[in-house]
């Protein structure tokens, strides 16, 4: 078990909505009607400690995506172990219509990912010989 310490001045608690769920809630602590294409940093309230070794991605929500069209642009948002300001979700409207943001909404979830220490060698030639080799965008079919 991980133990990661928070606080909130919003009143907002990192909590999941099902026992199982991967991904904690994140809740605007402002209002605000997003208009079309608009983006807009959003305020949680909320503070973590990330212990060395964890990293926290602030993802969009699936119902929110689907329905209105607001998404957090920078998908993941990156919460790096030894960030201890405050957690904001950039957010944009993506659809043609309004999008108010209530004090409460969830707005957002947190992802709490193990990282992995990576040791770069430089080298002259990348082996290609795979199954993928350098095939690209769309090279896997439709």
């Amino acid at each position: 078990m991980t133990f990661v310490d928070y606080s909130s001045d919003s009143g907002n608690i990192l909590k999941q909505a099902y026992e199982d769920d991967a991904a904690y809630d994140l809740m605007s602590r402002e209002e605000y009607t997003l208009q079309p294409f608009e983006r807009r940093m959003f305020n949680t309230g909320l503070k973590v400690g990330l212990p060395s070794g964890i990293v926290g991605l602030v993802c969009s929500r699936s119902g929110m995506a689907f329905n209105s069209g607001v998404v957090v642009l920078n998908a993941p948002g990156v919460v790096d172990p030894g960030y201890r300001g405050y957690i904001s979700v950039l957010l944009i409207n993506l659809s043609n219509n309004p999008h108010t943001i209530e004090i409460g909404d969830k707005i957002g979830q947190l992802l709490f990912c193990p990282l992995s220490k990576i040791v770069f060698r430089l080298k002259d030639i990348i082996d290609t010989d795979t199954n993928r080799g350098e095939g690209g965008f769309g090279s896997s079919g439709k």
